[in-house]
């Protein structure tokens, strides 16, 4: 048979208070000690001023001011969000709020500035993004932003760009290039084939492929911006989409660029290669 609430001394609801708040143990598991049922151990608590947990609350993770100490000391020592989570037990999302609450999170750009990402990372994050429609939203800020650019900072950008990957061995990743790179191997077996090879004095331009043996430059020109092929001014097919590109060059640093590779850089690789009389060959 149930005790009765009045039969409870001082030192049995301190007990009681203490199970519920401290050890967070439910209503039921309260009162089981004691011979109570739920309401009355509901009623007690209340009357001594105790909050009442809601169900949410009830199913939600006590978190411990040893795991919050945990956290922040992993977090600062300088670990990510995931590495803090895995290591204390408690969900990333948990984890978060005891970051946000008690220590400045990390923003990610100053965090990983200066440092370089391993290829597992790297290739984690372009599979993430593959795939990934571009919201028209986006498409148009891009064209805003490109249609304020002058000429002389498109050709900046482009030459920063090309630095970089000249340094980082990232040039000429392209499908066609790496296709093309990959069939050149197999018809010159035992033969050196350079990517990127530049000859100050014969060809100063960086060519897609250069064979040692044979002494032979290949270019690839299989972006549109090389025209599909070579310009020729006399050439009906050449004016009428030089003039599309002039129009669409009003609004468009890009194609203003465009239009000096097809008409003049090209044309200006193809005659020193004749005036050296080079082994030079275009694919398009």
């Amino acid at each position: 048979m149930k005790r009765k609430l009045k039969y409870l001394d001082s030192s049995c609801i301190d007990d009681i208070v203490n199970m519920y708040e401290v050890e967070r143990k439910t209503l039921r598991d309260c009162g089981r000690k004691y011979g109570l049922s739920r309401p009355s151990v509901k009623r007690l608590l209340e009357e001594n001023g105790t909050h009442i947990r809601t169900n949410s609350e009830s199913h939600r993770k006590h978190i411990t001011d040893a795991e919050i100490a945990e956290t922040v000391e992993w977090y600062e020592s300088g670990h990510t969000l995931d590495e803090c989570s895995e290591k204390t037990g408690l969900k990333r999302s948990t984890t978060y709020n005891i970051l946000k609450n008690h220590t400045k999170t990390r923003n990610t750009s100053e965090y990983t500035k200066g440092k370089r990402r391993d290829e597992a990372t790297r290739a984690k994050i372009s599979k993430s993004k593959m795939g990934h429609p571009v919201s028209e939203k986006v498409r148009q800020r891009m064209r805003d932003y490109n249609r304020n650019l002058d000429k002389k900072t498109i050709q900046i950008k482009l030459t920063k760009a090309w630095l970089t990957k000249k340094l980082h061995g990232t040039c000429n990743t392209s499908k066609p290039e790496e296709e093309l790179y990959q069939r050149l191997l197999k018809e010159n077996v035992n033969k050196t084939i350079l990517r990127q090879y530049k000859d100050s004095e014969r060809y100063p331009f960086y060519c897609d492929f250069y064979i040692v043996e044979d002494d032979k430059f290949i270019e690839l020109n299989a972006h549109w911006s090389h025209g599909g092929k070579p310009y020729d001014e006399n050439d009906e097919e050449c004016q009428k989409k030089l003039a599309l590109w002039r129009e669409k060059a009003k609004t468009s640093a890009f194609y203003a660029q465009a239009i000096k590779v097809w008409t003049e850089t090209d044309v200006l690789k193809a005659k020193t290669a004749k005036e050296h009389n080079l082994n030079y060959e275009v694919i398009y």
